[in-house]
């Protein structure tokens, strides 16, 4: 795969279905999130490309779950414990928090592919 660059075919191959998100009428559509489950060979190679892209690109804390050892968790653990300081001391606390959770399903791949590139990913790897 790496010295040809390209993906063998059947890695192609995926069986797509919905998932109910949870919450809503579970016959709308909109209340379902689409999913494709590949072949589990394919993560392999996922994962040798996400620790070197790691190595060119920088996250911020607020990319918890882009990070290794990190997860959104460590997100909601401060806010709660911003959260109990506030009630301990009865002081008022305002929080602003941001759904993101749909974010990655419109990002755009070219918007993506041209920070990789601006941050010196380039050659077999970018393509």
């Amino acid at each position: 795969m790496w010295a040809e660059e390209e993906v063998p075919a059947n890695w192609n191959h995926g069986l797509i279905t919905s998932l109910w998100k949870g919450k809503g009428d579970r016959e709308m559509l909109k209340n379902h999130i689409g999913i494709t489950v590949l072949s589990a060979v394919g993560i392999i190679p996922e994962v040798i490309l996400n620790k070197r892209y790691a190595k060119h690109m920088e996250m911020t804390q607020a990319q918890a779950g882009g990070r290794e050892n990190c997860s959104a968790y460590d997100h909601m653990f401060i806010a709660r414990a911003i959260i109990g300081y506030g009630l301990k001391t009865k002081k008022p606390i305002f929080i602003t928090f941001y759904d993101m959770s749909e974010a990655f399903d419109h990002a755009h791949v070219y918007d993506i592919l041209n920070a990789v590139w601006t941050r010196g990913i380039r050659g077999m790897i970018w393509r």
